[in-house]
Order: structure tokens, then sequence, then C-alpha cells
């Protein structure tokens, strides 16, 4: 919808504009004020969406690794989504860490497989609690468990769902992807380096929002004579210090935790994660 048209609408919702008026303004018709106003009435379900639509901002977060997520990173979050008036949000994947039963070697130190796992269902309730409705594009140590049997011949038909075994809410959706007014959203598997994001976009020809790389964040653009799009590595909500991070505690690059918010299919932003949450003032 138009800017013109909305404001239109608008005004005739208010009462600011007889039907006749608003309906002559929008098509240059005249017609009698009682055709107008059934006309109006027709569109207004249509119009309403338009509105909702035009009004959305998607908050972005991933790479939380529960039970190994920062202590203040939810609230960050949370303080972030609020501040941008954030209308819908969606995970990028590697919610969940599975250090325990992970390919690699376990710490020493580690919490047992089910130790682990309740956890991680106790922390994951906290975010489930904080946001009722979310998407989540899985993440590489989400599918963790079903890699590992499938290393067994063991198949999915004899495993508990990601859902069920995290006791996840069913107005948390999970998908491997995510396309929301022309943007896609996913974990960013195969999209390294600090240009992956923008490198996804331009491969999927689309803006496009990813996870994963947890050392590289931010947002960039890239435009033609037809459009711009961006590229958006949300960065991660790890603590750093935890044993599960040991391996990245001599990396060039060290992680950079931080959320995305996305306004439109050619805007966006990425806010790190501040100070004060870090030290928990």
């Amino acid at each position: 919808m138009k800017g013109r048209e909305k404001q239109l609408y608008v005004n005739w919702k208010k009462g600011n504009l007889t039907s006749q008026q608003a309906w002559h303004q929008l098509t240059g018709k005249r017609i009698a004020e009682e055709t107008a106003r059934k006309y109006m009435n027709a569109l207004a379900h249509y119009l309403d969406k338009e509105i909702e639509k035009d009004h959305r901002v998607v908050g972005v977060f991933g790479d939380t690794h529960i039970p190994f997520c920062h202590p203040n990173y939810l609230q960050f979050v949370k303080d972030t989504f609020d501040r941008h008036g954030v209308t819908d949000i969606v995970c990028t994947g590697d919610l969940v860490d599975f250090h325990a039963i992970s390919r690699h070697t376990t710490d020493t130190t580690a919490m047992s497989a089910y130790g682990e796992l309740d956890k991680t269902i106790e922390v994951v309730e906290d975010f489930t609690n904080a946001f009722p409705e979310v998407i989540l594009t899985l993440g590489n140590h989400d599918e963790i468990p079903y890699r590992q049997a499938a290393t067994l011949g063991i198949g999915n038909r004899f495993l508990r769902g990601f859902s069920k075994l995290l006791n996840l809410p069913p107005t948390w959706e999970i998908k491997e992807s995510h396309i929301e007014d022309n943007v896609l959203y996913k974990h960013g598997l195969n999209c390294g380096g600090k240009d992956g994001a923008i490198n996804a976009a331009i491969t999927e020809r689309m803006s496009t929002v990813i996870g994963h790389q947890h050392s590289f964040a931010g947002c960039k653009y890239i435009a033609n004579h037809r459009d711009i799009i961006f590229g958006m590595n949300v960065g991660c909500g790890i603590d750093i210090d935890a044993y599960a991070f040991a391996y990245g505690k001599h990396a060039k690059y060290r992680p950079i935790l931080g959320c995305g918010i996305v306004y439109s299919d050619n805007y966006a932003q990425f806010v790190p994660m501040g100070l004060e949450y870090f030290r928990g003032e």
C-alpha cells in the first residue's frame, strides 16, 4: 500500500472522510455514500492486513548455545526488541549446544549428557516465556542428536522431535529456513567469513539474515540500478568463559554478542550487546 492510499484509509477509519470522499480520492470516481461505504467496508479486511504488514518489525537472535549462553543475553534481547518495537521474532538457530554428545572432545569438567539436557530445558523455558511466538531455523548444533543417531543407523522415527525434546510450545515454529516480507532467515552453515552474510544475500538474490559465525556480526548492503539488499549476521549470545567454548580461547577474532532488527527488505540494523550487560550492571 502506498503512503497516500494508507493515509486516506486511516482518515476514513477515523471518520475524517466520508466513504464517498475516500472512494473518490482513492479511485477518482464519484458514487453514492451508501455504495461507497459498502466498497470501503469490503476493502477494510485487506487494507487492515496491509497496514499491519507495513508496521512489522522483525527481531532476530541466534547462537545462544543454551545452556552456555551469556547470563544477561536474554535481558539484552528483550530490552532491545522492546526499544525497537519488534512485532515478530526469528531465531537463526543453534538455540542449544548439546556439548556432551557432540562428536568433538568433551571437556573433562563437563556435565553429563542428561545433566546438560536438564539445564538446557530449564534455560530454554526462560526464552519461551519471554518470547511466546518464535520462528526457529535449526542450526547445526540443534541437530546434533539426530546426526549422532544417524551414525549408528538410527533414524528420526526412533527419536523425539526437537520441539518435544526441549518442551517447546507449539507457537515456536521449527523450520530449515524462513522467508518473511522478502527477507530470508537461515542459520548460515557454509556462509563463512566476514562477508558470509552479504555473499549469502547475493547468492540468494534477496536480503538475508544469518547467524553461525560467532566472530562476525553486522549488516552490509549491495545495490544495483533496480534495488538494494542487505546481508546481516546477528552474532551470538554465548558465555565466552563457558567450557563449551574453550576451543576459541586463542582465536584471532573474538565472539560478538548482539541481535538484529529488520525493518524491511532493504533496511536492517545490528545491535551489539553493550558493556552494561556484560558486566551485569
